[in-house]
């Protein structure tokens, strides 16, 4: 049995991908709230190299006001005791973004799938 993991270098995999989920970043942030993993498709580009996000928690990887931090902070938190997706606003370099946090397991050691994009584009 493959895994995705093990699809992930496939070309076609790669483009099918591409088509479904376009202009958007996405992390996978374990229970502590460390990126795992992060991808970017379309436009949208990380700030920094993803290797440098890797292991870093995902409201603290880029410079955020305190007030998104927080708001970030909470809706992994919610997301987590709710088991329900979480949609967060927050702002960067003076542009806005939307984050989606969806837990993908229920317990202490919640493992979440955050989709990020710019709501103006």
């Amino acid at each position: 049995m493959c895994t995705t993991g093990c699809l992930m270098g496939e070309p076609i995999v790669e483009g099918l991908l591409d088509c479904i989920f376009h202009h958007n970043l996405y992390f996978l942030v374990n229970h502590e709230r460390c990126i795992k993993a992060c991808k970017a498709n379309g436009r949208m580009e990380f700030l920094v190299p993803p290797a440098e996000l890797w292991g870093k928690k995902f409201f603290a990887a880029v410079p955020l006001s305190e007030c998104d931090r927080n708001n970030l902070a909470q809706g992994f938190d919610q997301a987590q005791k709710n088991n329900i997706k979480v949609e967060v606003d927050y702002t960067l370099e003076n542009i806005l973004f939307h984050a989606v946090i969806t837990p993908l397991a229920k317990h202490d050691r919640t493992v979440f799938f955050v989709t990020v994009w710019e709501p103006n584009e």
